[in-house]
């Protein structure tokens, strides 16, 4: 998974990883009967994690589907998640999110996480595995948006 990059000095440089790239065509899906709860019929959580060892030590990234269904779960890392088709939701057991195709979610470290999706909902989601010197890492309470972005602060009625 890593080369070697020659300078024009004739010095080899630190192996890197290399570019990959994956297509959904070619993706295999597996399922999490332990995260799952109230499936309908015929219905399913389903994910792929493409972005893992030893592709990569320090982040994870993949998609799932859902098909009717609800996971639970406590998210061990900062993790952003992209809804890609369907509509679903999410709370964190203070605060509910109704989501469609285009909003983007975050999810801080340590939150326990309700999610749902009616059938063909889809995600895509990416998270940096946390080390010890990270784990203590805060971020300041104002962060700069981009330009044209409008961020929802979870402890304001406005994000319900």
């Amino acid at each position: 998974m890593q080369h070697s990059i020659a300078h024009r000095d004739g010095k080899m440089a630190e192996k890197r990883p290399r570019m990959r790239i994956w297509r959904q065509a070619d993706l295999t899906y597996q399922t999490r009967p332990d995260l799952t709860y109230g499936a309908k019929k015929g219905g399913g959580f389903f994910y792929s994690r493409i972005v893992d060892t030893p592709v990569s030590e320090r982040c994870r990234a993949g998609y799932a589907k859902f098909q009717g269904s609800e996971i639970v779960y406590e998210q061990r890392a900062d993790e952003v998640i992209f809804v890609l088709a369907g509509t679903m939701s999410a709370s964190d057991g203070e605060h509910a999110y109704s989501l469609e195709p285009g909003d983007v979610l975050f999810v801080p470290r340590g939150t326990q996480v309700v999610m749902s999706g009616q059938k063909d909902s889809k995600i895509a989601y990416v998270w940096q595995v946390p080390d010890a010197e990270n784990e203590v890492r805060s971020m300041p309470d104002e962060t700069p948006a981009a330009p044209g972005s409008r961020s929802v602060d979870a402890r304001t009625p406005e994000a319900h």
